[in-house]
């Protein structure tokens, strides 16, 4: 009697072997679910795209904090407001600040944000009136609480690779790549062994 014995990896060579490779066609992602992906997905731009607060707070140019202290605060004159999703409006000049709720697009000029925590503000901003003037109480130097364009995802890089069985979590990063959709094999009877489903 001879020994049949295979490994796993020669097992799994076998039945490999004997499958075939499914064509692949181009789906919406929503379509996308159990797929394989036929390409690699690559962002197509930097993300985030531009630079934002990571605070709520007041875009500002560090250079006018640089004497703030909770004991003599500096004051800014507050000229705009910048909502999450919205393009500010005009470049702050020396002296000026805007409100910024987080991830809003950080406006011309502002080189820094001072957290809600350091400018006098107590509680929510988003729904209050817009004070004339922010009280600054501590410094802050130039890149404070900003998110940089690309900190995330740099324009370029391998966002999913080629192989991959796509579910819900695969299409986000695809999605925020830029892609609305996929180059993937049809899901198969089969699919189950090669990902544990």
């Amino acid at each position: 009697m001879h020994d049949m014995t295979l490994s796993v990896a020669e097992a799994l060579d076998r039945l490999l072997s004997s499958l075939e490779v499914l064509p692949s066609e181009v789906v919406p992602l929503d379509a996308s679910i159990g797929r394989v992906l036929a390409e690699e997905i690559r962002a197509g731009g930097d993300l985030p795209p531009f630079a934002n607060s990571a605070m709520d707070g007041f875009a500002v140019r560090a250079a006018d904090t640089a004497r703030a202290s909770p004991s003599v605060p500096v004051f800014l004159k507050v000229v705009g407001d910048v909502a999450t999703g919205s393009v500010p409006g005009a470049r702050l000049a020396p002296g000026e600040a805007a409100r910024i709720m987080t991830g809003g697009m950080l406006p011309s000029g502002a080189d820094a944000v001072v957290p809600v925590e350091g400018a006098g503000e107590a509680g929510p901003m988003a729904g209050r009136d817009l004070p004339p003037v922010v009280e600054v109480h501590r410094a802050v130097g130039a890149g404070a609480w900003i998110r940089r364009p690309g900190l995330d995802v740099v324009a370029g890089a391998v966002v999913l690779e080629q192989g991959r069985v796509l579910g819900s979590k695969g299409n986000c990063p695809a999605g925020s790549a830029g892609d609305r959709a996929a180059e993937g094999a049809p899901p198969s009877a089969g699919g189950g062994l090669l990902d544990g489903g």
